[in-house]
């Protein structure tokens, strides 16, 4: 896939990454990821509300949370590969290269 037709772009300062969705294939696929986490948090407050025991109730939330980080490592893996990353040190490199011209 080009970088022109990559559904995100994801823009890299250090250790920190932001990713955008570029056009409307990257909305779609945010939607889809969201969508997935509103039926887990769903079906968590479904069990939740039955009140179960709580021993039970740590179990269900425990595993919860872990079907959540994991929801997010895959979310996160599965955007960067379909983004156009950016480095912004090469952002801020062009910047003043184009300053330094326009101040000579």
């Amino acid at each position: 896939m080009r970088d022109e037709e990559k559904p995100y772009v994801a823009v890299r300062n250090g250790w920190m990454v932001q990713i955008t969705p570029r056009n409307a294939a990257g909305w779609r696929g945010l939607g889809a990821w969201l969508l997935a986490l509103m039926v887990m948090t769903g079906g968590f407050v479904a069990v939740v509300s039955t009140e179960p025991g709580e021993t039970v109730m740590l179990a269900i939330t425990g595993l919860f949370l872990l079907v959540t980080v994991g929801w997010c490592i895959l979310m996160i893996r599965w955007m960067m590969a379909r983004s156009e990353i950016v480095d912004m040190k090469d952002l801020e490199a062009i910047k003043r290269g184009k300053k330094n011209h326009r101040n000579r």
